[in-house]
C-alpha cells in the first residue's frame, strides 16, 4: 500500500521548510517567506505564462493543420478534416516541446513559484489557527 502525504519523507521536508516560513507583505521577494495576503503571490505571473505558452502551441497546431490541408489538396488526396486535425495535433504536441522550450521553462517555473507559495501559506494558517487554538 502507498505511503499517505504525510509519512513520505519529501512531503515531511516540504512541511518542515514550510514551518520556518515567516509572513511578509506582499511584493517581498525573498524565498521561504509565506504572503499573508491570501497566498496568491505569482498567480498572475503563472496565469501569464501559461497563457502565452498555449497560445504559442495553438498557433503551431493551426500552422499544421492548415499546411497539411494545403499539402492533401495540393496532391489531390482527400482526408476528411477531423483525421488532418488528429494528425496536426500529434506532429504540435511534441514539436512544441523543442519549438518553444523558453516559454514552457518559464510557464513551469512560474506554476511551481506560485503552488509552493500556496502550499507555504495554507501550512502557514493552519499554523496560525493551531496556535490560537491552544490560546
Amino acid at each position: 500500500m502507498a505511503d499517505s502525504v504525510g509519512n513520505n519523507p519529501a512531503d515531511q521536508s516540504q512541511v518542515e521548510a514550510t514551518k520556518t516560513a515567516q509572513p511578509v507583505a506582499v511584493g517581498d521577494k525573498d524565498r521561504g517567506q509565506v504572503d499573508t495576503h491570501g497566498g496568491d503571490k505569482g498567480r498572475g505571473k503563472a496565469l501569464k505564462g501559461l497563457f502565452w505558452y498555449g497560445l504559442a502551441r495553438l498557433v503551431l497546431f493551426l500552422v499544421i493543420f492548415f499546411v497539411l490541408l494545403a499539402v492533401t489538396y495540393f496532391v489531390g488526396v482527400q482526408i476528411p478534416a477531423a483525421i488532418t486535425a488528429v494528425f496536426a495535433l500529434i506532429i504540435a504536441m511534441p514539436l512544441s516541446v523543442f519549438v518553444f522550450p523558453k516559454l514552457r521553462v518559464e510557464a513551469n517555473e512560474s506554476v511551481a513559484a506560485w503552488s509552493a507559495n500556496r502550499r507555504a501559506h495554507k501550512a502557514y494558517i493552519a499554523q496560525q489557527i493551531k496556535d490560537r487554538e491552544e490560546n
